[in-house]
């Protein structure tokens, strides 16, 4: 088995880890002192299972060197460092360096690095050092698991943890590290005509009143399979017709008998806005009416406010649903569910 010797210079004295294998067998410390002849072992210091300390013959470090089959150094104080490679060298004593963990050598544990290992202040840290490290941030600041994945993934890709910390704290906001995806660009979608889409004709002819084409996110979503019953997430920017897509798909199950419409919206405000709206389709014979809360309802003096849960088409808030859910009440039979508005 082979036997080694690590060493690294480290303030006054120079730290010694001696290796069989891949076991360290203990610590040691050396003192040097200037001789005529150049630098010498002073004191030799041995420390075991990290508690019984005794100081050996300094003839004992340098027979351990000689016996070594290979001297690696690691970078510790410049000064220091010279002065302990005139020791090997005035002894003729090969040695190199190599670079390791420097949070594992802190705990006195040998974890050899290669040149493109993660760094963090300026040294290199073994994979799962930083990891841990990266966890004990991340829980700190008690993200959850995914935010955490991504933060490894970051990490693996970008090998400077002090990057990935900074994203935790705000010092740094590269478009590089803070990028969760990246949609590739399209060329925008040409508009369909509205005669040139499959529905009932009530809604039809009701359409044709406000518009004569749809918009790119209608055509791209009657292209997806809006009509054919396929469930969709629709992301565009605020008045690119995104509510009209779910009232097209609510409405027309509606009439072809599959079920109801329940319009969900975040905000009360939202909620009677789109009751207002989805009021209009009372022309093709659908009831609406409205689910936030009775104190929070303003439709003006002397209206009554519509909350039936029998009603073709129900504008609720989030909560309002959820209430209703809870108090075992029947929505009776929902064919459409258009979640309008998300908030993250």
């Amino acid at each position: 088995m082979t036997f080694q010797v690590l060493a690294q210079a480290d303030r006054s004295r120079i730290l010694l880890l001696p290796q069989s294998g891949s076991k360290t067998l203990f610590e040691g410390y050396l003192r040097l002192k200037e001789m005529p002849q150049g630098p010498r072992v002073f004191k030799f210091l041995v420390k075991k299972d990290g508690q019984t300390e005794r100081f050996l013959p300094p003839e004992d470090a340098l027979r351990m060197l000689r016996r070594a089959q290979a001297i690696y150094l690691v970078r510790g104080d410049m000064q220091l460092e010279q002065r302990f490679i005139e020791l090997l060298e005035s002894y003729q004593l090969q040695y190199r360096f190599v670079q390791v963990c420097n949070h594992c050598l802190g705990e006195r544990l040998v974890t050899y690095v290669e040149a493109d290992a993660i760094t963090y202040k300026g040294r290199r840290i073994c994979e799962n050092c930083a990891a841990a490290e990266l966890l004990r941030e991340a829980d700190f600041r008690k993200l959850s698991r995914p935010a955490k994945a991504h933060l490894a993934r970051i990490l693996k890709e970008r090998r400077n943890l002090d990057d990935v910390v900074g994203l935790l704290s705000l010092q740094r906001l590269e478009p590089e590290l803070t990028r969760f995806d990246t949609i590739p660009a399209s060329q925008e979608e040409p508009t369909l005509p509205l005669s040139s889409i499959a529905l009932p004709p009530p809604l039809m002819q009701l359409l044709q009143r406000r518009l004569t084409k749809l918009l790119p996110v209608q055509s791209r979503s009657i292209k997806a399979g809006l009509l054919e019953g396929r469930h969709q997430l629709v992301v565009s920017a605020t008045a690119t017709g995104k509510s009209l897509v779910g009232e097209m798909a609510g409405v027309k199950n509606l009439l072809e008998g599959r079920g109801k419409l329940l319009f969900l919206v975040p905000l009360v405000a939202l909620a009677n806005q789109k009751f207002d709206q989805l009021s209009a389709y009372r022309e093709l014979g659908f009831q609406t009416s409205i689910r936030v809360g009775v104190s929070r309802i303003r439709l003006g003096k002397g209206r009554k406010i519509p909350q039936s849960l029998d009603a073709d088409i129900i504008s609720g808030t989030y909560e309002g649903i959820d209430q209703v859910i809870r108090s075992k009440k029947s929505l009776g039979r929902v064919g459409t569910v258009v979640i309008d508005e998300v908030h993250m």
